[in-house]
């Protein structure tokens, strides 16, 4: 604590003399204006005591908390353990954003009280030079002693003068210690959002270890789920009842996830229409923990953070995924949210064959619907695409069948294909980039999306009867990951 002296300012009289010159021609009333002024002027030094809390440097207290741990350490670290250190850590965050608050208060009272001292320095300095003016008119009409009792009143003005600058230079000086106490502060506030982002990484790792254990634990045998393989769950064991209370927890945040028991009984069937059915038990738990596994990584912080930015980008630049090239790379290199995948897909796709429907008019796909049955180079590729449909995504609800409405459309998008470019017509492949496509967007777009694969985004001769760029880049694909992954099963 200490304490330090501020003057305040006394009130000046309201009353407007009628002529802004003393009346020389009367000493009287001279002397009386005189007076008048030493009465208002004698009122300026008022002092009053004004304290200050010192703020209590709090800062090496937290510097001594060790709130870092290393990987090795983290690795050991229990549920429990990791979430009563997130509790701590928010603990301290929260105390120093309290503290940057009141650090910013005092900052600005500080701030407020050196512009009102600034002013009352710039009055005096007016009211100082017209005395001295007023000394230098009247001297000569001045006695001796009214001259010494301004002259002591001019000392007595700059003798204030000099307090506030004093106490300005004072303030100053507070307002830059504040001013660096609130830059520590932040630094502070920083640094333990940094180690809480750590540490619930570290937390969201360890989840995910714990299922991939799960995992190994369980042996697939057959990749088909319609085959039948019996495979018997103990929840009372107690690393599936550890699952089974993270499956909860994650049900919590996000209510679109089933629950793991009815799953296992029941099957499952994924928002894009495929059916896990509950024949293959063990398959069926690995999907399961994949499931789980794909929550957690969607509500890390470093995927909330991703989504938050892909907010601000519609925010500012609206449902526009075109016009802002550079800006969206960047976030689409580091992956499209699902629920906003076939807006940009979409308007990527048309964005890139636009002079396509530029040229060939709005009917263009609708017209090559119509051609496809009389056409000579569906006839030659037709039994293939035939064979192919279902083949496509057999455990996908929307492709089971040959009368399903996927199949339907998937058969319409390749025979089209086959008219609007006879020199490719149809290629093994093609009916899964269409079938993928067909999960986000209607017909007509897959359609452009197989024109922008085959005529855009790949070379002229990628796509033939032959596959040489398929095989081609397979390939390099194998020599890659045996150059890169020697040790891998999958080289």
């Amino acid at each position: 604590m200490g304490a330090y002296w501020m003057a305040k300012s006394a009130p000046t009289p309201t009353a407007k003399s009628k002529s802004s010159k003393l009346d020389r021609s009367d000493p009287i009333k001279f002397d009386q204006e005189i007076k008048v002024l030493k009465r208002v002027y004698l009122f300026v030094g008022l002092i009053t005591n004004f304290v200050f809390d010192e703020p209590t440097d709090q800062e090496d207290e937290l510097d001594s908390r060790d709130g870092t741990t290393s990987e090795e350490d983290l690795e050991d670290m229990d549920k429990a353990y990791l979430i009563r250190k997130i509790i701590d850590l928010k603990e301290d965050l929260s105390d120093l954003r309290r503290k940057m608050k009141s650090l910013e208060n005092r900052e600005e009272t500080y701030v407020q009280m050196l512009r009102k001292r600034e002013q009352d320095i710039m009055n005096l300095d007016d009211k100082l030079g017209q005395l001295e003016q007023k000394k230098l008119v009247s001297r000569d009409m001045l006695s001796g002693e009214d001259f010494e009792a301004a002259h002591r009143k001019i000392r007595d003005l700059q003798d204030t003068n000099k307090m506030y600058q004093d106490q300005n230079a004072f303030l100053n000086q507070e307002v830059r210690k504040q001013a660096a106490l609130k830059c520590r502060a932040k630094a502070k506030v920083m640094n333990m959002e940094k180690k809480l982002t750590n540490v619930d990484s570290a937390l969201v790792s360890s989840k995910r270890e714990f299922l991939y254990f799960l995992r190994n634990l369980v042996e697939v045998s057959s990749l088909d789920h319609k085959d039948k393989v019996a495979f018997c769950l103990n929840w009372e064991d107690e690393k599936l009842a550890k699952f089974l209370e993270m499956f909860d927890e994650a049900r919590k945040q996000d209510p679109n996830l089933p629950d793991a028991r009815v799953l296992m009984a029941e099957g499952y069937t994924t928002v894009h229409g495929f059916r896990h059915c509950p024949h293959n038990q063990p398959l069926l738990f690995h999907h399961t923990c994949h499931l789980l596994d794909r929550h957690l990584v969607a509500f890390s912080k470093k995927q909330v953070e991703h989504r938050r930015k892909w907010d601000e980008y519609v925010k500012k630049n609206g449902e526009n995924y075109v016009d802002h090239a550079e800006e969206l790379r960047n976030l689409v290199y580091e992956g499209i949210p699902p629920d906003r995948r076939s807006a940009v897909w979409t308007q990527l796709i048309l964005n890139r064959v636009k002079q396509y429907t530029t040229d060939k008019g709005n009917d263009y796909y609708e017209t090559l619907r119509a051609k496809a049955s009389l056409s000579s180079a569906v006839d030659q590729h037709r039994r293939q695409i035939f064979l192919d449909l279902l083949r496509t995504m057999p455990q996908n609800i929307h492709f089971a069948s040959e009368n399903s409405k996927g199949i339907s459309q998937l058969r319409e998008v390749l025979e089209a294909f086959c008219v609007h470019n006879s020199d490719i017509g149809y290629c093994q492949g093609m009916n899964f980039i269409v079938g993928m496509s067909l999960l986000f967007m209607d017909g007509e777009k897959a359609f452009w999306c197989l024109v922008a694969v085959a005529e855009q985004y790949f070379p002229p001769n990628y796509f033939d009867a032959s596959l040489i760029g398929a095989q081609a880049d397979q390939s390099v694909l194998k020599e890659s990951s045996r150059s890169c992954c020697p040790t891998s099963t999958h080289t």
